[in-house]
């Protein structure tokens, strides 16, 4: 056959027998035979017949015989690898054969083979890119998230961090900023309570009878005011983590999430901020503490205030964006 639709053809034949293994195999001969005629080649592949399908859209509908499916599957890495573009033709009702694949394909190598294909080709990350991904089954999706870089960096890019209005990046730098002077006011004020020399502290006065019962007020006017900070920014934290896990969710993109490792040092971050703040509230770490106790809460304290410095530095570039 030197025909343009030679190919075409061969895959609906091989479709109309249910994926026979001659039919599977007079495909791979014809691959093979036109394999150095490179334009003819190419334009055979990207022929489109009947609702726009091209070979490639037909062939991930085939459904052979269990002994012939590891052929079918050599057929089809072998078709796409000479002429990679066929993973990104769209048939009339804009599909991809990798949608075709996902619903119709005789096992789920088929998709797999064929994302695989489509994803290492780095596909231009617009509209068609994110609506073809959330189109896809959940196992078919998680397997894009979680497998592919490009996937994870494009989703991380796009719906994590550009898709936040700038107001509410600005939001997050000033509540990080309020947290990093709050912080250092507190847990310096709250350590030196914890390490003050015995007696050097009027701390015990009458209105602070009970050394397990802080009450850094005695020294300190207003000290609560400023863990009480601490705590409603930890809140806000939480409500835009969880807001944003829901909307990508809802998008049916949640890997992405966990994908992304900063989203995991914000988690530990705002659970700390939780933890220590309550601790400085309720003085559940107090002079009469063991050492281990306050050294583990000024070592911790040390550490997280450096994290959340660090926090600050992402906001320049993603504002100007």
């Amino acid at each position: 056959m030197s025909d343009i639709d030679a190919l075409y053809n061969l895959c609906l034949r091989a479709r109309g027998s249910k994926g026979s293994e001659k039919s599977i195999v007079a495909i791979r001969q014809w691959l093979n035979q036109n394999e150095a005629n490179g334009e003819f080649l190419r334009n055979a592949v990207l022929f489109k017949g009947k609702k726009n399908w091209t070979p490639l859209h037909v062939l991930v509908r085939v459904h052979p015989p269990r002994n012939v499916v590891e052929l079918l599957l050599e057929v089809l890495e072998q078709l796409m690898q000479l002429v990679p573009d066929a993973v990104q033709e769209r048939d009339q009702f804009g599909k991809l054969p990798l949608q075709l694949a996902c619903r119709y394909g005789v096992t789920s190598e088929v998709w797999k083979i064929v994302m695989r294909e489509y994803l290492n080709r780095k596909p231009d990350p617009n509209i068609e890119f994110y609506c073809t991904l959330q189109s896809l089954p959940v196992d078919a999706r998680n397997e894009a998230v979680t497998n592919f870089y490009y996937v994870q960096s494009e989703l991380n890019r796009v719906l994590v961090s550009q898709r936040l209005p700038t107001f509410v990046l600005f939001l997050d730098f000033y509540v990080i900023l309020v947290v990093l002077i709050c912080n250092g006011i507190s847990v310096s004020r709250y350590n030196g309570y914890l390490y003050a020399t015995p007696g050097s502290e009027p701390l015990l006065s009458s209105c602070c009878q009970n050394p397990n019962h802080l009450n850094l007020n005695c020294k300190y006017p207003h000290f609560y005011l400023f863990p009480s900070i601490l705590l409603g920014a930890a809140g806000y934290f939480v409500l835009r983590q969880s807001q944003q896990i829901l909307s990508l969710a809802h998008l049916g993109f949640i890997s992405t999430w966990s994908s992304n490792s900063s989203n995991h040092v914000q988690l530990i971050c705002t659970i700390f901020l939780i933890s220590s703040s309550i601790a400085m509230l309720t003085g559940a770490v107090h002079t009469e503490s063991s050492s281990d106790a306050k050294q583990t809460f000024r070592s911790l304290s040390v550490i997280f205030s450096g994290v959340f410095f660090y926090l600050l530095f992402p906001f320049g570039p993603r504002i100007s964006k």
